[in-house]
């Protein structure tokens, strides 16, 4: 039901996964990661992807563009433009320095965000002065 958008022979290579408590196993499986979102807000994957250092391929919308930066931690195309898509992994694919070399800075920027510790403490912070405001 998920795929009835595809063609049978898209169909059948293409597979939607249910929730899974190991996800790591999926990172750890992957040699590219892909994100087409079209609305973000700072999606976690694209850290996750970074920790895992796969090379990735993403829209550079809200919250993705200020995690990665296209030629240097990630790849960029434009939200729904699926030519440029298949022409940048195409260029992964075929590259294997772009891989590496992206994979790298992706994962040695991952220091610059807070832990989920630090991330807590922010918004308990943004809450007191919230609550202080009113």
């Amino acid at each position: 039901r998920q795929l009835a958008c595809l063609n049978p022979n898209e169909q059948a290579v293409v597979r939607v996964l249910p929730h899974c408590e190991q996800i790591e196993d999926y990172f750890l499986a992957a040699d590219i990661m892909a994100s087409s979102a079209r609305v973000e807000a700072f999606p976690k994957v694209i850290q996750e992807g970074m920790y895992f250092r796969l090379p990735m391929l993403v829209t550079p919308v809200f919250g993705v563009n200020e995690q990665v930066t296209d030629e240097v931690s990630a790849l960029f195309f434009p939200v729904g433009d699926s030519m440029q898509f298949a022409k940048q992994l195409e260029r992964l694919v075929r590259d294997e320095h772009l891989r590496t070399r992206l994979s790298q800075n992706a994962h040695d920027s991952l220091g610059r965000f807070p832990d989920v510790t630090a991330m807590g403490r922010e918004y308990l912070k943004l809450i007191r002065e919230a609550w202080l405001s009113s």
